[in-house]
C-alpha cells in the first residue's frame, strides 16, 4: 500500500507540472502568433511588391 501511494503521488505531481508547462507553452505560442501577424502586416505595408 505504501508503494502504491508513493507512485500515485509521483504521478499527481508530474501531472500538475505537465499542466503548468503546457499552459506556459500555450501563452508563449499565443504571443508569438500575435507578433508574427504584426511583422507580416508591417512588411506587407512597406513593400507589397517584394513580399512573397
Amino acid at each position: 500500500v505504501d508503494c502504491l501511494h508513493k507512485i500515485w503521488n509521483d504521478i499527481e505531481t508530474a501531472g500538475s507540472v505537465a499542466i503548468i508547462v503546457a499552459f506556459v507553452v500555450l501563452v508563449i505560442e499565443f504571443f508569438s502568433l500575435i507578433f508574427s501577424c504584426m511583422l507580416c502586416r508591417a512588411f506587407r505595408e512597406r513593400s507589397p511588391g517584394y513580399y512573397a
